[in-house]
């Protein structure tokens, strides 16, 4: 028997599963523990470039983690696997790198022509050299980052438009300052100031020049992400953008003179820099502070009594610089008293909102866990924004008020296969019939045993469906319906922060009743997954719906079985 045993080979094993092999979403998944160390790195590279639900910016544009993941399942089954989502780990440090190499390119480049290279110190001129792979990646990377387009409202994750976005928008810019900096780098610069190098320079600066918005935005992107404090936000804002002014007015106040005279020298000797320096050596540090005092001077409106203006180029450079100035100093001092003074401003309103709602807690005494709920409550429900909705809808016309319960709705009807059919005349009534709720994770939105007369929508979330026995059967998501059991047979709970929308179950079936093919096919559409819920509670009931369990009856291998993997 031995012998025979050992004469048989072994069966191998053979993939009989209607899942394909290789596929977008199992690459998505966490690998065997047997995994090579490429295969791990792969995933976990390919994780970072897809959208971080724990970013706020995610959570400001989608409204639940439901949406999240299926933002991430649309990247995985319909992107190019090299495209990186706008919301993703992997964009959050490019923003960084673009930030930091963007801030050295506008503090040094404008610099270069204030004193010729190869006086400048060494080590600048190798940490530049060094840094243009990185300025190279930089540059590649904006060629598969998606974007969010706020006309269409939506985030584009396709390759074809993200890579033609930006070939027409700031391809060129960045490539001519890339290879205009190299050039000025490796090669041999003249002694003296010649008219090429007037050319090449007035090149580099509309370069920066055109690319100083999609900079200043950037760093707009990077302190809503570290700073909460819309106050300091602002303040630091400006602190930034009046430097970054300054610096370059600074500059072009030097290279104004070497342009208008198109010197064989450094300066021409009407200059106001000849005159300062009298002959002595031209420093850079020397130059730089000399001409950010005087433009500093006629930018804020004080008088400069170290020298007198005397060139024409240079005189008209700096009413240009005074005129600039004292437009900005009007802004600068209108936002700052908007931003200090605004007590009416919805964010203001909600902060104090919040305040008063913590003291209440800590007067109360209420647990930690109460307080969390409480203030996860409010920031779902009034989005950061304090108003009173119900004195705002009162305001408003019947047709009104028709149309914005049409409008917060919209999604809900969208996904809802028997309120998308219901004429637009009863679909406003009914809607405007229903009142909406937000429910947070774990709370218990019915009960088995305590009958209820609702009939409940899903705008947004994701609930979960038990039954007697405690067995967790099915997840509803967005535009899924539930209780028209009338809470006999099933509970539902709140899986993560969840808007439901609620009509007694009378005025659903006096609206639609009407309509008989619709009522029959909501009906006959409840009665399925009644039936469904029922036998899959009876198979946990016996011992479960795992493969072990099936393993252990021996009907793993004999009756295939479709399975959902996500």
């Amino acid at each position: 028997f031995e012998d025979t045993l050992q004469s048989v080979p072994p069966r191998t094993s053979v993939h009989r599963c209607s899942l394909s092999k290789r596929s977008r979403l199992v690459e998505s998944l966490p690998t065997a523990p047997n995994a090579s160390v490429a295969a791990n790195l792969k995933i976990r590279l390919r994780r970072m470039t897809l959208l971080d639900p724990e970013k706020t910016i995610s959570k400001q544009y989608f409204r639940n983690k439901l949406s999240m993941v299926k933002e991430q399942k649309r990247q995985l089954e319909t992107a190019h696997w090299l495209v990186i989502h706008p919301f993703s780990k992997v964009s959050y440090v490019l923003d960084w790198i673009f930030f930091l190499n963007w801030f050295g390119i506008y503090m040094l480049l404008p610099m270069y022509v204030l004193l010729d290279i190869r006086r400048w110190p060494v080590q600048i001129v190798v940490i530049r050299v060094l840094n243009k792979p990185l300025e190279l990646l930089v540059l590649l990377t904006f060629l598969c980052r998606g974007y969010v387009d706020h006309r269409q409202k939506e985030i584009v994750l396709d390759l074809r438009k993200i890579v033609l976005r930006y070939l027409k928008t700031f391809f060129i810019l960045d490539l001519t300052i890339l290879f205009l900096d190299l050039g000025m780098l490796l090669g041999n610069p003249p002694e003296h100031f010649h008219t090429q190098d007037m050319i090449l320079n007035l090149l580099m600066q509309i370069g920066l020049l055109g690319r100083a918005m999609s900079h200043i935005q950037i760093v707009c992107i990077l302190l809503e992400r570290i700073i909460s404090s819309r106050t300091k936000r602002v303040v630091i804002y400006h602190a930034y953008f009046t430097t970054l002014m300054l610096h370059y007015l600074t500059v072009m106040n030097v290279l104004v003179p070497k342009y208008a005279a198109r010197a064989e020298t450094n300066f021409p000797p009407q200059s106001w820099l000849t005159a300062v320096f009298h002959g002595r050596q031209y420093k850079l540090d020397s130059i730089y502070f000399e001409s950010q005092m005087l433009v500093g001077c006629y930018f804020f409106g004080v008088h400069y009594l170290k020298t007198k203006i005397w060139y024409v180029p240079e005189q008209i450079f700096l009413t240009f610089v005074a005129l600039v100035g004292r437009l900005y100093t009007l802004y600068l001092l209108a936002d700052i008293l908007l931003v200090f003074g605004t007590e009416s401003h919805p964010e203001s309103r909600y902060e104090k909102f919040i305040v008063e709602v913590n003291e209440y807690m800590a007067a109360k005494n209420l647990p930690k866990d109460l307080r969390s709920r409480l203030l996860k409550y409010y920031e779902c429900k009034l989005q950061k924004h304090f108003f009173r909705e119900a004195e705002i809808m009162d305001s408003l016309s019947e047709r009104l008020k028709m149309e914005m319960f049409l409008h917060f709705a919209m999604k809900l009807v969208h996904n809802n296969p028997s309120l998308r059919l219901l004429p637009a005349s009863t679909l406003s009534i009914l809607i405007s019939k229903m009142k909406a709720e937000t429910f947070l994770a774990d709370d218990i939105i019915c009960s088995i045993g305590k009958p209820h007369e609702n009939i409940y929508f899903i705008s947004s979330g994701t609930v979960a469906v038990f039954n007697s026995n405690g067995h967790e059967l099915d997840h509803l998501e967005d535009g899924h319906d539930f209780g028209l059991d009338l809470g006999q047979n099933y509970a539902y709970v709140a899986m993560e922060t969840s808007e439901v929308y609620y009509v007694k179950y009378a005025v659903l079936q006096e609206d639609t009743i009407q309509y008989h093919d619709i009522w029959r096919t909501y009906e006959k559409r409840w009665l399925i997954l009644h039936h469904k819920y029922q036998e899959l509670g009876e198979r946990l009931r016996e011992g479960g719906d795992t493969m072990l369990h099936e393993l252990r009856r021996g009907q793993l291998l004999e009756n295939l079985k479709h399975r959902n993997v996500l």
